[in-house]
């Protein structure tokens, strides 16, 4: 039997699967709301019905995707029952022997540098893919997850650098950089270049600078970043907001020092010194600064 308003008597119930309301189309009354669906949630591929499941989306971080039974209980028969459905699943499965572990180790270095979740599950991804390619075989295993999380981070312009990873890792700073360039070319990746004005936010953040002095170093590398082709872009950024620095209140400038920006920006002090003297020749600064630095050093 229809419901019908209870203020104008219409039948006409309008039901609002979304918002979990019926709702009368004559006057707008909310006869029913807070509904509870309590259907199955089906998850699938879109143009296959026959692949249609029910449950908790997939997830890469549990054994067959987090489909299958599991089984709970004190008693022997329980225990006995979920022993022979973990063997039952690592012998039909086709993942790698050493996955267990590719997934804790994406966990623990998702956790430390607070990874998006789609980063973690798609490094564990890319390095089942490059196992059923046999790349994996012979290399370590932390040095091959931790290029495929670099990767993952160079495709969605997450731009961590190897040093980061290499600080949290076990992993070999020249592996990772190789492995890198090996996992491009055998799955046909192409990350784009980084210039040093994608590295300004990060690097401007880490050092504490406000927005008016990170728009001043972003404004400074798109005037000279033609000077600079072929110059690795950390070491751009960081000459650049050395010299942006020498122009602010002494302490300020004591706090940044050549040393601080050199670890930040990954690259050598010298490095800093030699990008930050080809800047002061295209760029007017403040010559009593510059001046006390050259003191300095």
């Amino acid at each position: 039997m229809s419901k019908k308003c209870s203020t104008c008597g219409s039948v006409d119930i309008i039901e609002d699967c979304l918002r979990g309301e019926k709702i009368c189309s004559k006057c707008g009354l909310v006869i029913e709301e807070h509904k509870i669906d309590y259907s199955p949630e089906w998850t699938g591929e879109e143009n296959n019905m026959n692949n249609l499941t029910t449950g908790l989306p997939s997830t890469e971080f549990m054994q067959g995707h987090g489909k299958g039974s599991h089984f709970e209980g004190k008693n022997e028969e329980f225990k006995k029952l979920e022993k022979y459905n973990i063997n039952s699943k690592d012998k039909d499965s086709d993942e790698p022997t050493t996955i267990q572990s590719v997934r804790i180790q994406t966990r623990r270095i998702g956790s430390i540098l607070n990874l998006p979740r789609y980063v973690q599950e798609g490094a564990i991804k890319m390095y089942k893919k490059l196992s059923k390619k046999g790349i994996v075989r012979g290399r370590s295993i932390d040095n091959m997850i931790v290029s495929c999380i670099y990767t993952i981070c160079r495709n969605f312009n997450l731009l961590y650098t190897i040093d980061e990873f290499s600080e949290i890792s076990s992993a070999n700073r020249d592996k990772i950089l190789e492995n890198h360039k090996r996992i491009k070319k055998e799955l046909d990746i192409n990350n784009g270049h980084v210039t040093a004005v994608d590295y300004t936010d990060k690097f401007c953040s880490d050092l504490g600078l406000d927005n008016n002095q990170t728009n001043k170093v972003k404004n400074i590398i798109k005037e000279v970043r033609n000077d600079f082709v072929g110059k690795n872009p950390r070491g751009i950024v960081g000459g650049v907001i050395y010299a942006v620095m020498l122009e602010e209140e002494e302490d300020y400038r004591d706090r940044l020092s050549q040393e601080l920006i050199a670890e930040v920006t990954g690259v050598s002090n010298v490095t800093i010194r030699s990008r930050f003297n080809e800047v002061i020749e295209k760029i007017d600064f403040d010559e009593e600064n510059l001046s006390r630095s050259d003191s300095k050093h």
